[in-house]
């Protein structure tokens, strides 16, 4: 059953006849969003986007709710665990900038530090100071700053932190005075003597989430990681409180493409809109020509093909209405046009479609090249059923996030978190049995042979359907489908013998379970 989103486009797609608006052969994607951009389609997807409601954080009371009870199961010695999901729930529950908010990261930084988790329990702590926590309550939150940073070993980070306690503490006598004068010492060595070669670095790849704090839906493994992240979201927030990037699917990473690459060919789309590079043909080739300078990373993105010219009217169309609500979004929800300084008026119109087309392209791009990302991931909070109940992370030690001895298997499942585009990678062929595997490090594909390659020959990737997972029939619909080619590897050309692997691992995987 399709998305909101889906059965929108099918009703439009019928009652405005706009198949009728396509011409074959194919030729390139401006061509197809102004055929498409009549007044009718432009307002209707208006329309769509403006019925979309506003969903924000739930509020101040269900936050303080989620904290209280937190704070009733740490008091009662509850599990860590436990513990810190209450908390997690009062910090998405509260509004930005709210008070529940500060109190509910200065809480979940206790049960962080409890848990060993001192980088994001720093995080918790300045979180808590940059909003609206209590000032009677601050110094508390200070000092706790300052014992993750005596645990993470880098007492440069306590300059803040000192003059934050002065401001509190005046009285020479009392013994936060005492603290202070010590943490004044470690922060004076350290400037005194910095260590400029670190033998060991060491950080976690993923900490606890820090969300943004406007739509309460963008989640981000810390501070910095979400201030990185600002020149993107700052347009896509938005489309989070609506709740958009839920009904599109891929083509949220479309636009995000779009965003990421607009700074480097900024000047050549403007070109466009004026006229100056004469059509969106050329303003491909002055990207993605070898001797052309300037657009980064951005060029090899251009360059990937989108095989538009294979697809089904039904699928172009599909496409393309995608990445006009995607760029009347951008222009008339966002501050896209006041922030990068475009044009308004009617001339606002034709840059809009060419926004559009680059971010049509972006969506066939993806749909052809991307690398579908997975993880193992805990299952269901680590929880186990016992008849009607369900008992969560009982299969993780108390003191940590590790897994009791011998339930490791019970934890963990391979589950796809999101996709991405490798541009160099994506030059490989398919191979339903590759000579490769692809490993995923944070946002690092690294490729390694699975077998001896010989000199040159080719390496060949496998884009999904794999002889060992998938029977040869559903792997040629599969290939044919989305990336419109017939395989005709040694696989494929074994007709129905190649199967023999599915259907015996198939067997064993049932009897194992009977078991």
């Amino acid at each position: 059953m399709g998305s909101e989103w889906d059965k929108f486009t099918e009703r439009t797609i019928t009652s405005l006849k706009l198949h009728e608006c396509i011409r074959r052969p194919f030729t390139d994607e401006l061509d197809v969003i102004t055929r498409l951009s009549n007044t009718e389609v432009s307002e209707k997807l208006q329309g769509w986007l403006r019925q979309l409601p506003n969903i924000l954080p739930d509020g101040e009371a269900l936050s303080n709710e989620q904290r209280t009870k937190g704070n009733e199961m740490f008091k009662g010695k509850s599990s860590n665990h436990l513990v810190l999901q209450a908390y997690n729930k009062a910090i998405f529950a509260a509004p930005s900038g709210s008070r529940a908010l500060a109190l509910g990261h200065a809480n979940r930084a206790v049960v962080l530090i409890r848990l060993g988790r001192f980088r994001e329990a720093y995080d918790d702590c300045q979180l808590a100071l940059d909003g609206d926590y209590p000032d009677e309550m601050r110094l508390k939150v200070c000092f706790r700053q300052a014992e993750c940073v005596e645990n993470m070993n880098d007492p440069r980070k306590l300059g803040p932190i000192i003059n934050g306690i002065s401001k509190k503490v005046t009285d020479p006598s009392k013994s936060a005075w005492r603290k202070m004068q010590t943490l004044q010492a470690k922060y004076d060595a350290a400037e005194k003597h910095p260590v400029e070669d670190a033998a060991l670095s060491d950080d976690n790849f993923l900490g606890d989430i820090t969300m943004c704090p406007t739509c309460g839906s963008a989640c981000y493994c810390s501070i910095q990681c979400r201030d990185d992240h600002r020149p993107v979201h700052r347009f896509e927030c938005v489309g989070y409180q609506k709740r958009l990037w839920y009904f599109i699917g891929i083509a949220h990473l479309g636009i995000r493409c779009f965003l990421d690459g607009f700074d480097t060919i900024r000047s050549e789309i403007l070109k466009l809109n004026d006229n100056t590079i004469p059509s969106f043909i050329e303003l491909l080739n002055e990207v993605t020509s070898d001797g052309k300078e300037g657009f980064g990373n951005y060029r090899q993105m251009m360059g990937l093909v989108t095989n538009f010219e294979k697809k089904p009217i039904d699928d172009i169309i599909h496409y393309a209405m995608a990445a006009q609500m995607l760029a009347i979004y951008l222009f008339e929800f966002t501050p896209f046009i006041s922030e990068y300084g475009l044009p308004h008026g009617k001339t606002a119109c034709n840059l809009r479609n060419c926004c559009a087309a680059l971010i049509m392209r972006h969506i066939g791009q993806l749909v052809c090249n991307g690398h579908a990302i997975s993880e193992l991931r805990a299952e269901s909070t680590c929880s186990l059923n016992y008849g009607p109940q369900r008992e969560a992370f009982v299969l993780l030690q108390e003191d940590s996030f590790l897994p009791q001895a011998g339930l490791l298997h019970l934890c963990f499942s391979s589950s796809r978190v999101f996709t991405a585009i490798y541009p160099q990678i994506s030059m490989f062929n398919h191979n339903c049995q590759p000579n490769i595997r692809n490993h995923f490090n944070g946002s690092t594909l690294t490729v390694y042979t699975t077998r001896v390659i010989g000199r040159w020959s080719e390496i060949e990737n496998c884009y999904g359907p794999h002889y060992k997972l998938m029977t040869g029939e559903k792997r040629l619909m599969y290939l044919q489908q989305q990336y419109c080619f017939e395989c005709d590897c040694y696989r494929c050309r074994l007709k129905d013998v190649h199967d023999t692997y599915l259907r015996e691992y198939n067997m064993w995987t049932s009897i194992f379970r009977q078991s």
